[in-house]
């Protein structure tokens, strides 16, 4: 007992802080990692049913980093999500969010997806990828980058 508050008062006094900052930054990234396996999901789905992944490029969505933003995330916008591709998908981030995603697919049979955000808006962007690529098996998407 007497440790957990030895360690409590270092971190109230301000000690340890690049590990709460950490434990923070990683937090914050889980919106990324949560959005994107949905994504990765999605993407089977629409592949079974299609036979192939959406066409087309979405750029980042929304178009403006979030750190530009008063409380430093993206509001949530349908306008934001309407376009064809992410229609395909059904899919839209419909809270409060720290990053921007992207898609891409130039044949259908391979895709990109991307979650970029800066979660301490300090100018430093880290970007998380998932691909996708038609198989022998059907739909395969590569979700290793998002760990």
């Amino acid at each position: 007992m007497r440790s957990a508050l030895l360690a409590i008062a270092v971190i109230g006094c301000g000690g340890g802080s690049s590990e709460v900052d950490e434990y923070k930054r990683k937090s914050m990234e889980t919106e990324a990692r949560v959005q994107l396996n949905k994504l990765s999901k999605l993407a089977r789905v629409v592949h079974t049913e299609k036979g192939a992944y959406p066409i087309g490029s979405t750029g980042l969505t929304p178009n403006k980093p979030c750190c530009q933003y008063a409380d430093k995330r993206c509001p949530p916008s349908a306008d934001a999500w309407n376009t064809d591709v992410w229609a395909a998908f059904d899919f839209v981030v419909d809270e409060p969010h720290r990053f921007q995603y992207s898609y891409e697919s130039k044949d259908g049979q391979t895709f990109t997806a991307t979650a970029v955000g800066d979660v301490a808006c300090a100018g430093t962007p880290k970007t998380f990828t998932i691909t996708g690529k038609t198989g022998p098996a059907g739909a395969e998407v590569d979700i290793s980058q998002i760990r």
